[in-house]
């Protein structure tokens, strides 16, 4: 799976810090999403959760998202509606061994699970970059 770039125990921080930003119902549904990755043997980071307009304008202008209307930024009831999750030693490298069973099996957990994933969106980044992102579906 490649070189682990956080310890267990900066992991779990990490992906507690992000839970934190997210309504009751899609924090658990991500936690069930990361505990059954953990079950297949992968570890989980979540690296992005609640971001302010200054950080999504900054993306939409890198090319990096397309929208001023991400669910990652705050909602109507004061959380962000979506996470980014990579594993830890692949994290965005598709060239890594195991990039593709994570990126599958990230999303066959999240869809599971009731939530939107981005590798099943079609046409506008490449699976590189959508992969990680989970959504929750209202």
């Amino acid at each position: 799976m490649g070189r682990s770039e956080v310890t267990n125990k900066q992991r779990a921080a990490r992906n507690t810090s992000h839970l934190a930003n997210l309504p009751w119902i899609f924090r658990r549904k991500v936690k069930a999403i990361i505990s059954a990755l953990e079950g297949w043997g992968w570890r989980p980071v979540i690296v992005e959760s609640l971001r302010t307009r200054t950080e999504q304008k900054a993306k939409v202008t890198a090319g990096v998202s397309r929208t001023m209307r991400s669910k990652h930024l705050k909602q109507t009831d004061g959380f962000a509606h979506a996470v980014d999750m990579v594993c830890d030693g692949i994290w965005w490298d598709d060239k890594a061994p195991g990039f593709v069973p994570y990126a599958k099996m990230q999303a066959n957990a999240a869809r599971s699970f009731g939530c939107r994933s981005g590798y099943f969106f079609r046409g506008y980044h490449s699976v590189v970059h959508d992969f990680a992102h989970v959504e929750y579906q209202t």
